[in-house]
C-alpha cells in the first residue's frame, strides 16, 4: 500500500500542478467503482509507473514480450489468439490514433479549423469553426475519435480503435480519453506529458475478408506522448502527428501475482 507520506506528498504536488493542467491528474482520476483514485491503491497503473514500465510504441520484440501484460484478456483465451492478436497492424491503428488526437490539439493550439482527421493523410471534413481543445470542447465532447485497420496476414484480424468521447466516459475518470501524468512524472516524462486511455475492439476476419466474431472488447492501452506545448512548437500539423509518434511510449500494467 501506499505510504502516508507519500499520499501526502502527491496531493501536494497535484495542488501546485492544478492551476495550469490542460487535462486532469491521472493520479486523482477515479480508478475503481467506489470512487478510490488511481494512487490510493496498489493497482496494475500505479505499479507500472513505480516500476518504470514504459515501452516504446514500436512493433518489435520488446512490444512482443509484453504482450501478456499489455492484453491480458487476449492472452487469457489461448496463446494463439494473443499471437494472432499482436502484429505490426494493431501498433500500426494504436499509432494513428495518437496521431489523430495529436492532429486535433495542435488544430486546436493553432486556432485552425476543426477537421475529422490528421490534414494531408486522408479526406477532412473542415468547417470554419475552430477546433475545440480535444475532450474538454469541440466534437470530441460527444463524438469518440476513431480509426480503423485491418491485417491481412493469416489469422487475419480487424481492429477499431477509439477513444471514448467525454460524455460517454468523464475526464475525472482514470477510464476516460485523456489526461496529464501529472503526479505520476518521472525522470523521462514530465507532469505535462499527455496520457491517453486507447480502447480496441479486435475481430475475426473471414476468407473473403469480412470481420466475423469479435475475439475481444474494449482492451485499453495507456499511451504517453510529449506535452501540449511541446506538439505545439512544430511547424505543421502532421509534423506534430510525426513527433509525438516517435516520441510515444506504452505504459505495461504490473500484475502483482
Amino acid at each position: 500500500m501506499f505510504k502516508p507520506q507519500i499520499i501526502i506528498g502527491l496531493l501536494a504536488t497535484f495542488a501546485s500542478l492544478h492551476s495550469y493542467a490542460e487535462y486532469p491528474d491521472l493520479a486523482l482520476t477515479t480508478f475503481y467503482a467506489d470512487g478510490s483514485q488511481v494512487f490510493e491503491t496498489d493497482n496494475a497503473v500505479k505499479l507500472a509507473i513505480d516500476h518504470n514500465r514504459f515501452i516504446p510504441l514500436r512493433y518489435n520484440d520488446d512490444f512482443k514480450k509484453h504482450g501478456a501484460s499489455l492484453f491480458k484478456e487476449v492472452e487469457e483465451l489461448s496463446d494463439f489468439e494473443l499471437k494472432a492478436y499482436l502484429n505490426s497492424s494493431l501498433v500500426r491503428g494504436i499509432q494513428n490514433i495518437a496521431g489523430e488526437f495529436t492532429c486535433a490539439a495542435y488544430r486546436h493550439l493553432s486556432n485552425e479549423p476543426a477537421a475529422s482527421s490528421c490534414r494531408g493523410l486522408s479526406a477532412s471534413i473542415s468547417t470554419e469553426k475552430a477546433e475545440g481543445k480535444p475532450f474538454r470542447n469541440g466534437q470530441y465532447v460527444t463524438n469518440r475519435l476513431t480509426t480503423t485497420i485491418d491485417n491481412h496476414s493469416k489469422p487475419a484480424r480487424s481492429y477499431d480503435f477509439f477513444l471514448p468521447s467525454a460524455q460517454e466516459k468523464s475526464l475525472r475518470s482514470f477510464w476516460g480519453a485523456v489526461h496529464e501524468l501529472g503526479s505520476f512524472s518521472t525522470e523521462k516524462f514530465d507532469a505535462e506529458s499527455i496520457v491517453l486511455t486507447v480502447y480496441i475492439d479486435a475481430y475475426e476476419v473471414d476468407d473473403e475478408g469480412e470481420r466475423g466474431d469479435m475475439i475481444a472488447e474494449r482492451q485499453a492501452v495507456l499511451v504517453i506522448l510529449p506535452s501540449l506545448s511541446e506538439l505545439s512548437q512544430k511547424k505543421s500539423e502532421n509534423a506534430a502527428r510525426s513527433f509525438a509518434i516517435r516520441n510515444a511510449s506504452v505504459l505495461v500494467p504490473f500484475y502483482d501475482e
